[in-house]
């Protein structure tokens, strides 16, 4: 009985970790309102939120990206959906279908460029990206 009770509050208290960590993701993403690659800026910084996006993308489940992906701020829905796009396509690809009306805009920074586009146009276009191994990813 006691090793069941040790392993449920073990269980709790990496869940609760685990979901406090991805908050602490979330707020940099939304905290910084942008997506961007693996560097910013002209001095080719790797970008806070970026690494962020790394984060979620090592420690969230399909089920919490996709939860993500419908996430109120926009950025957090494309970094969400690049995410699901790397761990699982087909998923990824159910998500593409439901954001096909999504025309929020979103800030796309590549380097020291910078471009506004919905969040649809964002995720038809990194899923074309991922399919084609030569061109730019995220």
């Amino acid at each position: 009985m006691k090793r069941a009770l040790f392993i449920l509050v073990l269980m709790t208290n990496y869940t609760f970790a685990q979901s406090v960590k991805i908050d602490s993701l979330v707020a940099i993403i939304v905290n910084a309102n942008v997506v961007s690659g693996y560097t910013k800026g002209i001095n080719g910084i790797i970008s806070e939120e970026y690494q962020a996006y790394k984060s979620l993308l090592e420690n969230c489940k399909n089920e919490e990206l996709i939860v993500l992906c419908r996430y109120p701020n926009a950025c957090v829905r494309c970094y969400a959906f690049l995410a699901l796009l790397n761990k699982n396509r087909t998923l990824a690809e159910e998500m593409l279908a439901s954001a096909d009306f999504d025309n929020e805009k979103v800030t796309i920074i590549n380097g020291c460029f910078g471009q506004r586009i919905t969040v649809s146009d964002f995720m038809k276009s990194r899923g074309r990206e991922i399919q084609n191994p030569f061109s730019f990813r995220y």
